[in-house]
């Protein structure tokens, strides 16, 4: 498995190359022993720091791009400030909630 250095993600919106989420289809940025590459994901986990291309060729993601980073910060921000993303505290207690019910069903 080569590992892709230095990456970003991108994605073609109405013939525009932006920023972009990791989700299959995207295109990764990057630089695989200093030679600059672009693939296409068809299966990215940020998670994992994996990635699958057409070919099905697996990667590590390894040192996103800084700038990269900063940009995925201020989207997250923006969600939360907007009510568009989950807090933590309420995923959690969801989680405690399901696995209370889980344990229910099972007595």
């Amino acid at each position: 498995m080569r590992t892709i250095e230095n990456w970003e993600i991108k994605v073609i919106i109405d013939g525009e190359e932006k920023a972009g989420i990791p989700l299959p289809g995207c295109l990764v940025d990057g630089e695989i022993e200093a030679e600059k590459v672009r693939i296409e994901a068809i299966d990215i986990s940020i998670s994992k720091l994996r990635c699958t291309d057409i070919h099905g060729e697996k990667y590590i993601l390894a040192g996103a791009r800084s700038e990269y980073i900063g940009m995925l910060n201020k989207a997250i921000e923006f969600a939360k400030e907007n009510g568009l993303f989950f807090e933590e505290n309420n995923m959690l207690n969801n989680t405690e909630k399901q696995e209370s019910n889980n344990y229910d069903e099972e007595r």
